[in-house]
């Protein structure tokens, strides 16, 4: 049996990365899900102030600081109800701790009971608590009902009710009411709110920058420019991307496409999706067809094609394509498509398959219930646990199951077909297709693969996939047939393709005395799957957005999935007291990596310009502590008690 140096060694994505080199300086080799740890490069204070002065524009105004929730002292029996088109907010949004939430650009009905007087008439006075001159739209007036328009989200109003009694005798009654968009779950939208938003989301899609701020102004921004922000990083390093900094930057990447959103259309709040609902009740697979999210009606329904092609509204809906020498600093493959450079998959448009190298995975399955009460149990304690916890369990494999990739070495499914019946190969096979994207990205990164495009002696660029894609400079796929079993395995090991987070997660590997093995298969089908390995690895095919996964902001599933576990967030920290929002040190270089790093956002709770400034990354942690009333949006629910759609 062969033994190797011990390169075999698994790691995984449980701390965070610390500070060093990227020979090539196009990447971060920061993970986005339990990768190898990358090592990554310092960065400089310059470089940090250089990105967030291209990031920064365009910001959001008007509004002033977050105040804290105050109440009235209510000595009399009258009573308040608010409702609208919705059904009554869930039981669970009593952890926010306001007793009346209204909705912005929504009428919402403000209806009194229980009288003090007797024979008493009434007078409505409904004023903004900060600027009393100010007051919302009243669409309709009578004595114990008002219908209202409410506009000013993250801000308290007063409700002041004159009660006069047959004798003359006045009192008035006071309420507090607090404004917040509520972000529900999509399937819970109705047909007229669900229809707004996806228009504006395909405007979002759709518009280029010129045509999105002549109208709806210069604070508009779109996909493209999404995108570019996503995929940035500064000296190698992604600030977005491995560590702790991933939860408030990717709350602030969906607050800000919400406020985008609702420059188009000012009442949609963004919805989430509750992928692990249909995890649970459709099983590995079958959520793919049988959930609503992947029907014309929602995002398209994966189709059969070879090439990732979808079907509905969202067949021909464009990609972000480098079109300014201004953006060629921005990652982007031989077709000028913004996405990762290993990835060159040619379409301009959107693509997205169910399948991985030709085969739907039928045992791993998407982020279950299970995985998201392991997420609101290990992340209770502080704000470390809780990116660990959403990274491994909420976040990375789906962007693999969601996204998919063909033109592969090799078809997987037929590969699984010459071992019918064996399950044990069929999970081996699938964790090998979750490992898959991140083993492109580290012999990209590494110098392993060669492009005949790059070496032809002409000022054409490639035409195809077949011209673009990147293999193996040192081995041609024809050839791994006819290697040694000890050629094939040292190939791996040294290039240090074993180390994935998958075979571990899984259960399908082990590495004992620097040996790595398939585990529950013989001698002769560890082989045969290690030389499998060796040919999807022998050339990178072609990803969809949504997989790549730093381009997933092409797609307009990114905002839903990617401000799902933004709910999960509230409910620990708001069930949890004790809850740890503090940084956790480290000694990487890298901006964005640490508490007091400024970031590319401003003006979220709604400051004017003159007061509007950028938040550093302790600063949007807590703005997005659910109980910051200056916070423009809360969820529908809280209650994770069973997982389903509420």
């Amino acid at each position: 049996m062969l033994v190797s140096d011990g390169a075999c060694e698994t790691s995984h994505l449980l701390e965070l990365p610390e500070a060093g080199g990227n020979s090539t300086g196009l990447r971060a080799k920061t993970p986005w899900l339990r990768r190898s740890s990358y090592v990554v490069i310092a960065v400089s204070f310059l470089s940090a102030i250089v990105l967030v002065a291209y990031m920064a524009s365009p910001s959001w105004t008007s509004g002033v600081s977050a105040t804290k929730l105050s109440t009235f002292e209510q000595k009399e029996s009258l009573a308040l109800s608010l409702s609208n088109e919705y059904p009554p907010q869930h039981e669970s949004v009593k952890l926010y701790g306001w007793e009346h939430i209204v909705e912005p650009y929504r009428e919402t009905t403000l209806a009194i009971s229980g009288s003090v007087l007797s024979s008493s008439s009434y007078a409505w006075n409904i004023f903004l608590e900060e600027k009393p001159e100010e007051r919302p739209e009243v669409v309709r007036s009578g004595e114990t009902e008002v219908v209202v328009m409410f506009t000013k989200p993250g801000r308290f109003y007063t409700v002041q009710i004159e009660e006069t009694g047959e004798n003359g005798e006045t009192i008035v009654h006071k309420f507090q009411v607090i404004c917040k968009y509520i972000r529900r779950e999509i399937r819970a939208l109705n047909t007229e709110d669900k229809e707004k938003f996806f228009d504006a989301l395909e405007q979002f899609h759709s518009l280029t920058m010129e045509e999105g701020q002549e109208l709806y102004g210069e604070k508009f921004y779109n996909a493209k420019d999404l995108s570019i922000r996503h995929m940035a990083t500064v000296d190698g390093c992604s600030p977005w991307h491995g560590g702790v900094q991933f939860l408030p930057t990717h709350m602030a990447f969906t607050l800000h496409l919400e406020q985008v959103l609702q420059m188009i259309e000012p009442s949609i709040a963004l919805p989430y999706w509750n992928y692990p609902s249909d995890a649970d009740k459709y099983g590995p697979g079958a959520w793919t067809t049988e959930s609503e999210l992947f029907s014309e009606e929602y995002f398209g329904a994966f189709t059969d094609s070879p090439v990732g092609a979808l079907e509905g509204r969202w067949a021909s809906l464009p990609v972000g394509v480098i079109t300014d020498p201004s953006e060629m600093d921005t990652e982007h493959n031989f077709f000028g498509i913004i996405t990762p450079y290993y990835n060159q998959n040619p379409s301009v448009y959107l693509t997205r398959s169910s399948q991985f190298c030709g085969w739907t995975p039928q045992k791993i399955n998407m982020p279950t219930c299970s995985d998201e009460n392991s997420v609101l149990s290990s992340g209770a304690n502080g704000l470390t646990d809780l990116f660990v916890a959403v990274d491994r369990y909420l976040h990375g494999v789906q962007h693999s199951l969601i996204g998919g990739a063909w033109k592969c070495a090799i078809d997987v499914g037929a590969a699984i077909q010459e071992f019918e019946g064996n399950d044990q190969v069929q999970l081996i096979y699938e964790t090998m297709l979750m490992n898959i994207e991140a083993m492109w990205e580290r012999g990209y990164d590494d110098g392993y693969y060669s492009t005949p495009a790059l070496t032809q002696d002409t000022d054409q660029g490639p035409s195809s996939f077949e011209d673009a894609k990147l293999t193996l400079s040192d081995i041609e796929l024809d050839a791994i047939d006819s290697m040694s079993f000890d050629e094939v395995y040292k190939y791996l090991d040294t290039k240090g393709f074993f180390g994935y987070w998958a075979y571990d997660d899984f259960g399908t590997a082990t590495c004992e005395n620097g040996y790595f093995q398939f585990n529950g298969v013989d001698d002769a089908t560890n082989e045969t799957l290690l030389r499998s390995l060796l040919k999807l690895v022998s050339t990178v095919g072609a990803l969809s957005p949504y997989a790549s996964p730093w381009s997933a902001a092409a797609d307009p599933l990114f905002g839903l999935t990617h401000s799902m576990w933004n709910r999960h967030y509230s409910y620990v920290r708001l069930a949890n007291p004790d809850f740890d929002s503090s940084w956790t040190s480290t000694t990487s270089s890298c901006w964005g990596f640490h508490a007091d790093d400024v970031m590319v956002w401003k003006g979220f709770q709604g400051e004017e310009d003159s007061e509007a400034y950028f938040y550093t990354e302790q600063e949007l942690v807590e703005l997005f502590a659910p109980d910051n009333a200056a916070l423009p949006y809360i969820h529908d629910n809280l209650d994770f008690s069973t997982c389903t759609v509420h």
